[in-house]
């Protein structure tokens, strides 16, 4: 069985795990073991190559991976802000999450969504606090959050109180 073969089957493991466990804490653990897996099988494949002076043949499957980062750059794992429930702040969340967690697609929906759950807090954690953690509640919880923080009514209530509340001028 090729390395390919294994990591797949390992993933789908992982995935039943994942739909089937029950805290937060241990679906973080799932991916985090699954991370460093993924990263010492890359470190691998590139060492392996370096080594023999062979290229190692793309595997369909982990190609996107590979692609993504390039082999003589090691980035810093990004991190994104936790997010309180302030209207001001939601277009950045909601960006930062987008871009680094909802749109990736080598992440579950679960671990989508566990990921979700822990950069929230305050306002924002309570809004979706209900919601087990299951993939149908995942679009739930994004609708919930956009509907309740990212309105532009919401938005501009915000400015317009804060301008209010500015001390008047007086001459």
């Amino acid at each position: 069985m090729r390395v390919s073969e294994k990591w797949t089957k390992y993933d789908r493991v992982v995935e039943q795990l994942l739909e089937v466990s029950e805290t937060a804490e241990s679906i973080d653990t799932l991916i985090d073991e699954r991370e460093t897996l993924n990263d010492e099988l890359m470190e691998l494949r590139m060492k392996a190559d370096h080594d023999s002076g062979i290229q190692i043949k793309e595997d369909p499957e982990t190609k996107e991976i590979e692609q993504s980062t390039p082999s003589n750059v090691r980035l810093p794992k990004l991190e994104i802000s936790k997010y309180n429930g302030d209207p001001h702040d939601w277009q950045r969340f909601h960006e930062e999450f987008s871009n680094s967690i909802h749109t990736n697609k080598n992440l579950s929906t679960i671990e989508k969504f566990s990921y979700l759950r822990s950069l929230l807090i305050g306002n924002a954690a309570a809004a979706i606090e209900g919601l087990p953690l299951n993939v149908a509640n995942y679009d739930a919880a994004m609708t919930i959050l956009s509907d309740s923080f990212g309105r532009k009514e919401i938005i501009i209530e915000k400015h317009m109180k804060q301008l209010q509340n500015f001390p008047t001028v007086t001459s």
